[in-house]
């Protein structure tokens, strides 16, 4: 029976699963994205990210800063979590904000995704789900943040899904994206060793 199981505690044992199969990351995912991220200093961060971080809300809690690199990307990410949301704000290397991310409840999903995971694969289990708000504005960080804050309608919105999938008796870890409307944008293969960092 075709379902979907938001499963953010059993990540560790997908990727022991296919370990155990003896599944490796180019046999099941072809290119597989490839993100490292390592915790580092407040004080290595460009000034820019610096400055937002000493205007965020004094009770943030779990603040962390994480340098990350994709491919040939860098960026920087500040995680945080406020009003009871987890938030990762995600700059470029010189320091200009590209994004934040919110982690969202799969029953808050759109049914068009639901119906995309039901149609499309005999099982899928969801183990990550993000609201990615894409800074194409002109505001500061602060700002912006805010507006996300706010739960403003103005702001451009994706979804961002990490999901083990069952395609032709195979299991793959992918990483989805779904346009506001929840119509289907793609999809990146994912090395199992790669997504550890992006649970929190």
């Amino acid at each position: 029976m075709k379902h979907y199981v938001l499963d953010t505690m059993k990540f560790r044992l997908v990727i022991l699963v296919f370990i155990a199969l003896g599944i490796t990351a180019n046999d099941a995912f072809g290119q597989p994205k490839q993100e490292r991220e390592f915790s580092i200093q407040k004080k290595v961060l460009p000034i820019t990210v610096i400055q937002f971080v000493d205007k965020l809300p004094k009770t943030i809690k779990r603040l962390r800063f994480y340098k990350e690199i994709d491919g040939n990307k860098e960026s920087y990410e500040v995680k945080f979590k406020y009003q009871k949301q987890h938030f990762s704000c995600e700059f470029s290397i010189e320091g200009v904000l590209e994004d934040i991310e919110v982690i969202e409840k799969q029953k808050y999903l759109s049914e068009s995704i639901k119906t995309y995971f039901k149609s499309n694969f005999k099982k899928a289990k969801l183990l990550k789900i993000q609201k990615q708000y894409v800074n194409d504005s002109k505001v500061n960080p602060n700002s912006f943040l805010s507006s996300i804050i706010s739960s403003s309608n103005t702001l451009t919105i994706n979804y961002e899904i990490i999901a083990e999938v069952t395609e032709n008796s195979k299991r793959y870890l992918r990483e989805f994206t779904f346009s506001s409307n929840g119509e289907f944008i793609g999809f990146r293969n994912v090395a199992p060793s790669s997504y550890g960092h992006v649970l929190y």
